[in-house]
């Protein structure tokens, strides 16, 4: 097993190609780029997470006491393909006037681009429990009872942000056949267009085995119908609220901790901090764009919508 970023795991098997174009792509789709995974030798495996310890407990002199056992909770965890091949025309290629190597790396970076944006995007909103193509997000991952209702009320100023804990026990990439990404050497071969004519053409088929994991139940909080109603935005105070629904042992240890917003939530985040800081500043100033809240990490990712798809329905 390795473990690492995408990029870690690129750089250990050797993939120097993988690492130089991941390389341009770093600070963009960081949900996919910047967040730990782990490799695994075929395609999906069973987890065994305990859910209580045996705690034991006080008796009375000359008398026994029943012994305690563990509850674990078993999960499958599955891998899918993701495809993305690479097909560019020979003659076009050729006429490039930055050549041919040139020309075939700059469609790698825009393909290789297209799939952190596409698994940014899975990152969240995944599929439906039992569908073949693709894994659960962090949207339905998440339990009803670690979610937290903003309150907002206008549907189409809808969104979402999430606290989760990152690691093996927590929210990871999984990827499957011991491999990350993988884009091999450009061939060239006959392939047949759209009207099933042929032509010469460079194709690399790029892709992978990629799943996710959130072994703890308790390692995705959702903070829900954020908008831009008066108050309803982004604050420090429903951070607190979403970190008051994980483990004290989680709390603890902030690390491992990441608060994952699109731009509109940390603006508003940014906002609510120049408000109550007017008193300790120069009338007029504004309050630096977040990176933490409570001391956790915050990765801005453009992969969370806006809109009546985000609403969230609270009893």
């Amino acid at each position: 097993m390795t473990t690492g970023t995408l990029q870690d795991i690129a750089a250990l098997n050797g993939r120097d190609k993988v690492v130089g174009i991941l390389d341009e792509l770093l600070g963009s789709f960081p949900e996919v780029l910047s967040l730990p995974g782990r490799t695994i030798k075929g395609t999906s495996y069973k987890s065994t997470f305990r859910r209580n310890n045996p705690k034991g407990g006080f008796r009375s002199a000359n008398a026994g006491i029943t012994p305690g056992s563990a509850g674990y909770l078993e999960k499958w965890v599955q891998c899918f393909i993701y495809e993305n091949p690479i097909v560019a025309d020979k003659r076009v290629a050729e006429a490039s006037e930055d050549g041919v190597d040139d020309y075939l790396t700059a469609r790698s970076i825009e393909h290789t681009a297209g799939a952190m944006e596409g698994l940014g995007e899975q990152f969240y909103y995944g599929t439906g429990e039992g569908e073949d193509k693709g894994f659960i997000g962090l949207k339905n991952l998440c339990p009803d009872e670690s979610r937290i209702d903003a309150a907002g009320s206008t549907a189409a100023q809808k969104t979402t942000v999430y606290l989760v804990r990152v690691g093996d026990d927590g929210v990871s990439w999984v990827f499957g056949q011991n491999s990350g990404l993988d884009i091999p050497e450009f061939r060239e071969q006959m392939i047949t267009d759209s009207n099933g004519k042929v032509l010469p053409a460079f194709v690399a088929p790029m892709g992978l085995w990629i799943g996710l994991q959130a072994l703890h139940p308790k390692s995705i909080v959702k903070i829900c119908n954020i908008t831009e109603d008066t108050n309803k935005g982004f604050t420090d105070a429903l951070v607190q609220k979403a970190l008051e629904l994980m483990p004290a042992g989680f709390r603890s240890d902030k690390s491992k901790l990441r608060i994952l917003a699109n731009g509109r939530s940390v603006g508003q985040l940014q906002t609510s901090r120049t408000a109550v800081s007017q008193v300790a500043y120069k009338n007029g100033a504004v309050a630096d764009r977040p990176t933490e809240s409570h001391g956790i990490q915050i990765i801005e990712t453009d992969s969370i919508v806006i809109g009546t798809d985000e609403a969230e329905t609270f009893a």
